[in-house]
């Protein structure tokens, strides 16, 4: 059980500047029970948030590249725009949080669970998206280019106009997701949606309104 720590923002920040990095293991809550942390724009590459619970927290706009959030449970989070560029995020939990913006390049989401969150218009360029859980998200005109997707679980979500070229996908299980106008060329294959509507297909062909089973 994650240690119950409340920390107001100035002081997680002065604590971060003075050359601390681990955070993890902690419940880590505002200056009140109902308040996350306010760490909007703020510089905190490589930080060590792995294992803690970051309930409610604004990170719009921080640095968090190279973090570690490995196992954090990201619930009702804001980070639009953050900057996630080769975080470990594996077996984290992120549930009706936004990530519109964010840039996740390179980011390891091994084992993740992204439940009923927004992801629009993200970079997710060569992330690694193996054994993750997807239930509930939208990802619209976000970038999966070379990301890949092994034993991948995808359900009720929207891919609207994403990229996915060259992406890699193995033995994925998809159901109830759509994704109009995405593009999959130079994919090895074309599993997430339902029914495909001016989806671009791994050859360039483009298909309209045709139920394909994978």
């Amino acid at each position: 059980m994650a240690e119950i720590m409340q920390m107001t923002t100035e002081e997680l920040l002065e604590r971060y500047a003075a050359g601390e990095r681990d955070f993890s293991g902690l419940e880590l809550q505002g200056e009140n029970d109902s308040e996350g942390l306010q760490l909007q724009g703020a510089h905190l590459p490589e930080i060590n948030f792995s294992g803690s619970k970051l309930r409610c927290a604004t990170l719009d706009d921080a640095n968090l590249e190279g973090a570690n959030l490995r196992g954090t449970e990201l619930r009702y989070c804001d980070l639009n725009r953050a900057n996630l560029k080769g975080a470990d995020i594996r077996e984290a939990r992120a549930g009706e949080s936004f990530f519109d913006d964010a840039c996740l390049e390179n980011a390891d989401l091994q084992g993740s669970k992204l439940i009923d969150s927004s992801f629009e218009r993200a970079n997710l360029e060569r992330a690694n998206l193996t054994e993750a859980d997807i239930d509930g998200c939208e990802f619209p005109r976000s970038n999966f280019t070379e990301a890949v997707f092994v034993r991948t679980v995808i359900c009720r979500s929207g891919f609207n106009n994403a990229c996915f070229q060259n992406a890699r996908f193995e033995d994925c299980g998809a159901e109830e997701n759509s994704a109009d106008g995405a593009d999959f060329r130079g994919a090895n294959s074309a599993p997430i949606p339902d029914y495909y509507i001016q989806t671009i297909m791994p050859d360039g062909s483009v298909v309209t309104d045709d139920e394909i089973d994978w």
